[in-house]
């Protein structure tokens, strides 16, 4: 394998240039200037500057989310790192793919040294829950190596945050030789041959499928595959409370997405009719998996959101089900049902849209007659006149409001 003598701050951003990211979002600090010094050579990857560092992680997180792509968060050590967490536990949650870069103290830091504790390794233990790896840098040589890893396995299976932390001195180190950057491919997980059989077989047997859809299908970048197979089944699909944009809401076999007040009657007799139910993307052992569960009296098949290795924490047995990378399984699943397509159902489709029509005019027309005349301005009416000036193509984030 080839070789370079290079500065830590410069393999850093190699890391970054040779894995084609485009933003790092992040705030300065005295533990991470060598990356920030290596930054002003790589003007094709643009800083995006914060006032505090739980948006450096939320902006990777949101970037993550819309691109499919590791977003990069930079921060300082011990507040910088700490700070952050938040974007960075949301992310988890998600299943959004970011690379979470620390500074951290010397490796023979004191106790209570400068952004430290009495435990020198303490960032790494902070992040541990949160992310699907979190690692401290002891050599230079380890760069490559470690940001290789941690790009492949923050979008593999389960996508999700990895976060690297690199000590002061670490940084701060003469060039050193080491190899030269090779990005490592993630190869995802396929659904076995026995679980495929009996899904399709389960499938085929089906006259009323129904599809319940979670936020797997989104952060693997599944959307088109998810719509293909709804529309090859002619099967209704449901989206759990955390899939928003899994199918848009304007596909005509999409039934509104789920909130906190449970499925819509249609979605009841969906439900209670369907003699089928093909989970994509749930976890298994989520609230999201459980509702799916007790909403339901049908047998379930299942394509489960995870990472390799890990069987599905499910409170109810399903038919068939293996943890797969989303994207993949349904790619499979589609090859094996081949060109089976079920007719068009004009009645089932009629009914989704007329159901998603009068929710909308419901909920903009009540907003309107209780809060239309409203002085200060209530937020109901806000996002009533908000809606006449999207498109499909908006982004909208909603805060958090009483």
């Amino acid at each position: 394998m080839a070789r370079v003598t290079q500065r830590s701050g410069a393999a850093v951003i190699e890391a970054l240039r040779a894995e084609g990211v485009e933003f790092v979002f992040g705030l300065v600090g005295s533990h991470v200037l060598e990356i920030y010094d290596a930054l002003l050579d790589a003007p094709e990857i643009r800083h995006i500057t914060v006032k505090h560092e739980t948006t450096a992680s939320g902006m990777a997180d949101a970037y993550g989310r819309l691109t499919g792509k590791p977003g990069v968060a930079l921060v300082t050590a011990g507040p910088g790192a700490t700070n952050s967490l938040t974007g960075v536990a949301q992310a988890y949650m998600m299943a959004s793919p970011m690379v979470h870069i620390s500074g951290a103290v010397p490796r023979n830091a004191s106790m209570e040294s400068f952004h430290g504790v009495d435990a020198p390794d303490f960032l790494v233990d902070i992040f541990k829950p949160v992310t699907k790896w979190s690692v401290s840098i002891q050599r230079p040589e380890d760069i490559p190596h470690i940001f290789a890893e941690a790009f492949a396995l923050a979008v593999s299976d389960r996508p999700g945050p990895v976060h690297i932390e690199i000590p002061e001195d670490v940084l701060l180190a003469p060039p050193t030789e080491m190899d030269v950057y090779r990005r490592k491919q993630p190869e995802p997980q396929r659904l076995d041959g026995q679980t495929l059989d009996a899904i399709v077989q389960a499938v085929r047997a089906s006259s009323n499928p129904l599809i319940w859809a979670g936020k797997g299908v989104r952060a693997t970048n599944a959307s088109a595959e998810l719509a293909e197979l709804a529309e090859l089944l002619e099967a209704p699909v449901i989206l759990s409370g955390d899939a928003a944009g899994a199918l848009p809401d304007t596909h005509p076999l999409a039934t509104s997405q789920l909130t906190l007040y449970g499925l819509t009657p249609l979605q009841q007799e969906l439900a209670r009719a369907a003699d089928l139910v093909l989970a994509v993307g749930e976890r298994g052992g989520t609230g999201h998996a459980d509702g799916l569960f007790a909403s339901v009296n049908a047998p379930v098949v299942g394509l489960w959101l995870g990472n390799a290795g890990e069987t599905p924490d499910l409170r109810a047995v399903p038919t068939a089900s293996a943890v797969t990378s989303i994207r993949e399984g349904l790619n499979q699943l589609l090859e094996a049902l081949g060109d089976q397509q079920r007719p068009m159902d004009p009645a089932l489709r009629q009914r989704i849209a007329t159901e998603g029509e009068g929710l909308r005019r419901f909920i903009f027309e009540q907003a309107m007659q209780e809060y239309g005349d409203r002085s200060p301005m209530h937020y109901a009416t806000a996002i009533a006149g908000l809606h006449e000036f999207i498109d499909d193509e908006t982004i909208v984030l909603g805060d958090i409001g009483q």
